[in-house]
């Protein structure tokens, strides 16, 4: 009866294992794919406005920005802390970015 209990143990063990070797491996190769696809899409220039900058909810996430695109398109792009400095609501310009990144946004207005 002792041999029966451990080897009971011991596939449940196995496939517990393999149940989160298959998620993690998922996860990955999800991580991967979308890294992939970021560094493929091309860098577009396009006129745009900001509406809206909402603050990081940690220490290392990223600041979020909503732009208006002229076409009237909302675009909702990372932006790095260090660039973040000089945006303020209601700028208008050409924003630079590369899939949901932003990269840089050149004013056309004088609001400070």
């Amino acid at each position: 009866m002792g041999d029966s209990i451990l080897s009971t143990i011991s596939f449940s063990f196995w496939v517990l294992w393999g149940i989160v070797f298959i998620v993690l491996l998922t996860l990955v190769i999800s991580v991967i794919r979308r890294n992939l696809r970021t560094q493929r899409a091309p860098v577009r220039k396009i006129q745009a406005q900001v509406i809206k900058l909402e603050q990081a909810k940690g220490p290392l996430s990223p600041l979020r920005g909503t732009f208006k695109t002229v076409e009237g398109e909302r675009l909702l792009l990372f932006i790095d802390r260090s660039r973040s400095t000089s945006l303020f609501e209601g700028q208008s310009g050409e924003l630079s970015y590369k899939g949901n990144t932003f990269i840089s946004f050149d004013r056309t207005d004088s609001q400070v």
